[in-house]
């Protein structure tokens, strides 16, 4: 497995974007919007927290071991290390397609190219670590908070289901809410995943140029 960089080998960087990447965007949300709290039983809140937890959990874990562990690696030792960036994470990006509550030609072209910048993200993580276990910390994190019903970014329209923390924009427009697929893909989550792009290949530089 530790040739595929499965592995566990989170460090201190990699705790540090897991939770500055999803405070940035809730942040800048809020600013924009308005929070609400749903407060259910002690015994619902606890369920929603665990089935969280298990949710953000599986999804980060076993889409880093595919993309960034087996496919990223095959791909190096076929090509090279920019096809085994590139081409995973346009996968990723299309992977998620299918996830889109509707779809309109813009929406589809912003979350590619959302998707994508978030696969390259995970990968440089990837590498700076030499292994899965960071990324797979900022996906689960990532998933945590975003996805799940503890906090819900969206409309007053477009609320659905009982999230314990809501954040209710006032906008639909589509660089905010990416229309068909939510704010993940929002030009919002795009700027912070540059901004974490732009430190892990800062940080980076040194490490490529010592790859074979």
């Amino acid at each position: 497995m530790s040739d595929f960089k499965i592995t566990w080998n989170i460090q201190g960087w990699g705790i540090l974007l897991s939770a500055l990447l999803p405070a940035f965007v809730v942040i800048v949300f809020l600013a924009i919007g308005k929070a609400e709290t749903h407060m259910p039983a002690p015994s619902e809140s606890v369920f929603i927290v665990i089935a969280s937890m298990i949710t953000a959990l599986k999804a980060g874990v076993l889409e880093e071991m595919l993309f960034r562990g087996f496919i990223m690696t095959l791909l190096e030792r076929r090509w090279n290390q920019y096809a085994a960036i590139l081409a995973p994470s346009l996968l990723f990006g299309l992977a998620h397609i299918p996830s889109m509550e509707y779809f309109t030609i813009a929406g589809v072209l912003l979350l590619v190219i959302s998707g994508t910048l978030v696969g390259v993200m995970f990968s440089l993580a990837a590498y700076k670590g030499n292994s899965i276990s960071n990324g797979a910390l900022m996906h689960a994190v990532w998933n945590f908070v975003m996805v799940t019903d503890i906090l819900h970014i969206t409309t007053a329209e477009g609320a659905y289901g009982n999230p314990i923390c809501s954040v209710i924009i006032p906008s639909d427009n589509i660089w905010l809410t990416e229309g068909g697929f939510g704010v993940e893909a929002s030009l919002i989550a795009v700027t912070g995943y540059a901004l974490v792009c732009a430190f892990l290949t800062f940080k980076k530089e040194a490490s490529i140029k010592r790859l074979p």
